[in-house]
């Protein structure tokens, strides 16, 4: 059994960002950008001569990020540094600094200290505003109950007209402002050194001004499963165990359609709506009908049995089909003799050539029509629970899952089928090998290239390709 290397109690992610948000309705471009993933490192960008929409500017903005995972713990800077920003000429500062650095005491918590964060010469209107800061220490940990509030400690200015509450600053003809606004709690915490709104003459924006931000997580070991490599037999019987919710809807599901009267509607469940069916249905109508024509003449059902198969599937074979089942109804008997005779030449032909033969150890069993409809509800089924657990319900919002079937040699048809009944007329894509994707709908499949004699049982999802291999 492999397991990740620990080389940390928690992990951090980290990200100082310049100016972002929104104008008059479209998202502007973030800029400068510095962001970590868990890994660590360091990341830094700068930009100079900040023009939006002369509405906002700034000289220069710089953002900067670091981790390193020490022995003791991991140890974290962050700061976003903005010089000369104007807003609309209402809002101004000489410099704005958001700083979050961090260094471990113990196991599980992590110091966030804001010291370092300061505006520099802050106006309204070109009136100065006092706003120092609570600079203490905020914890990060999973047990911090989520909290959101602002570091200012108290706010002065002379400005004429504007409202103040808390740290909601309301500019008649110009928006609201936010000091300093910060979220804390849930491993995470998010500082905005000016949040501003805006909608007024020169249009409508939301902008973020100074933000850093950190992320922390339980580093808890995870246990890794074996790689599988795309070799002949390491991704055979690729099928997973569906949960007992969806074996309950797939089981009551399966009757309903089996049982189901031909002159009359199945009436579905609100969970039983929630999946796509009408594949589905289509094969069990053939089904339906290609029972009627052999059960009405003694003959026997074609099931595909291998090695790695659950058990016999049913191959649709034309039996289906409105022709068949017209001779059977109201023909006279040299009509049905002769199809009873092709039919079972084709049978006969299937036994001892066996063009389907997708692996070596396969073989056309001949079974009675009950036999035959007993497994072709048990494929049924596993394929619904499948479907019923991945809750793809609508195909034109929801096209399946992109599914793609990989091989060594070009220029083979891939087969695929339900895992309930194999139509072997039914090829996958448009296009032929060594790469073939398409969108398969939710459910229990089998991909086959005849030529290779390779077959392999599949649940999409939660697979997302498959590799035939002689």
């Amino acid at each position: 059994m492999a397991f990740i290397r620990q080389d940390s109690s928690f992990l951090l992610q980290s990200s100082a960002i310049g100016i972002s948000g929104w104008m008059r309705g479209e998202p502007i471009a973030a800029q400068p950008v510095a962001a970590l993933p868990f890994a660590g490192g360091r990341s830094d960008q700068d930009t100079r001569n900040i023009y939006l929409n002369d509405f906002l500017s700034c000289k220069s903005a710089s953002a900067s990020t670091y981790i390193d995972y020490a022995d003791e713990g991991p140890r974290l800077s962050t700061v976003v540094t903005l010089e000369r920003v104007n807003v609309a000429d209402v809002l101004t500062a000489d410099r704005i600094i958001a700083r979050l650095t961090g260094e471990p005491k113990g196991k599980g918590s992590l110091p966030i200290s804001t010291v370092g964060t300061y505006f520099e010469n802050l106006r309204i209107a070109g009136y100065p505003v006092e706003a120092p800061l609570e600079l203490e220490d905020k914890f990060l940990g999973n047990e911090v109950s989520p909290v959101s509030g602002s570091l200012i400690r108290k706010f002065e200015t002379r400005a004429i007209g504007i409202t103040v509450s808390d740290h909601l600053i309301s500019i008649p003809g110009f928006g609201t402002v936010a000091l300093a606004d910060y979220y804390h709690g849930n491993g995470n915490f998010d500082l905005v050194m000016l949040r501003v709104e805006v909608q007024n003459g020169r249009g409508s924006a939301k902008l973020a001004i100074g933000s850093v931000s950190v992320n922390m997580v339980v580093n808890r070991r995870v246990e890794r499963p074996s790689r599988t490599f795309a070799t002949g037999g390491a991704e055979r019987n690729r099928v997973h165990e569906p949960t007992p919710e969806a074996w309950g809807l797939a089981r009551s599901l399966t009757r309903k359609l089996m049982s189901a009267d031909r002159a009359e509607a199945v009436r579905y469940t609100e969970d039983e709506r929630q999946i796509y069916l009408t594949d589905v249905r289509s094969d069990v109508l053939k089904f339906r009908n290609a029972k009627y024509v052999l059960y009405g003449d003694s003959m026997r059902f074609p099931c595909l049995v291998a090695q790695g198969l659950p058990g016999p599937i049913p191959i649709f074979l034309g039996f289906e089909n409105s022709l068949f089942a017209m001779i059977r109804r109201g023909s006279p008997n040299w009509l049905r003799h002769w199809t009873y005779e092709v039919s079972s030449n084709v049978l006969e032909f299937l036994a001892a050539e066996r063009p389907l033969t997708l692996v070596p150890d396969t073989r056309i069993e001949l079974l009675d029509v009950e036999t035959t409809e007993k497994y072709f509800s048990e494929g049924l089924e596993h394929f619904l629970a499948v479907r019923f657990d991945a809750r793809q319900s609508d195909i034109s919002a929801e096209p399946g899952h992109f599914f793609t079937v990989y091989t060594k040699s070009r220029d083979l048809t891939i087969h695929i089928s339900p895992a309930y009944a194999i139509d072997p007329y039914l090829s996958f894509g448009d296009q032929l090998s060594p790469e073939v994707s398409q969108y398969v709908q939710p459910g229990r499949w089998i991909f086959g290239a005849p030529e290779l004699n390779v077959t392999d049982m599949i649940d999409i999802p939660p697979r997302k390709s498959t590799h035939i291999q002689k």
